[in-house]
């Protein structure tokens, strides 16, 4: 599966870099996350359109992890091979419209506790225990 996380953020912070890296190590073996850098005014041009498309923002609805490992689950059976994740507050119509936190959280943290959330999904699926 490729994952494909649309943001805003134009530096990430080393502490919430070093993590998401660790996150990506450990997710190669599942998907291929991809974080795309964008303006705003960019995202209709470069996002596909045609993907399943996930808006996180606080005013998104909550999932939980078991959720959205079932959500990747389906998503892989119907032949989706490509989500994309979208931290903003812009309009835009996607798919489906999630929450990490009602709080507003930066676009670093927001990065970070998604790729979380994404790894902890796939350890749900695959039956892996989630802490090392």
């Amino acid at each position: 599966m490729k994952i494909n996380i649309y943001t805003h953020a134009k530096k990430i912070l080393p502490f919430y870099s070093d993590a998401i890296k660790e996150y990506q190590k450990r997710l190669s073996r599942f998907a291929k996350v991809k974080i795309i850098k964008i303006k705003p005014s960019e995202l209709n041009k470069k996002l596909n359109l045609d993907s399943y498309i996930i808006k996180v923002s606080s005013k998104g609805s909550s999932m939980s992890s078991p959720d959205l490992a079932l959500l990747f689950e389906t998503l892989a059976l119907a032949g989706s091979s490509e989500v994309n994740f979208v931290i903003t507050d812009e309009s835009i119509e996607p798919t489906n419209h999630i929450s990490l936190s009602q709080m507003n959280l930066s676009d670093d943290l927001s990065l970070t506790i998604l790729h979380e959330q994404v790894y902890r999904s796939f350890s749900i699926t695959n039956n892996l225990p989630y802490h090392k």
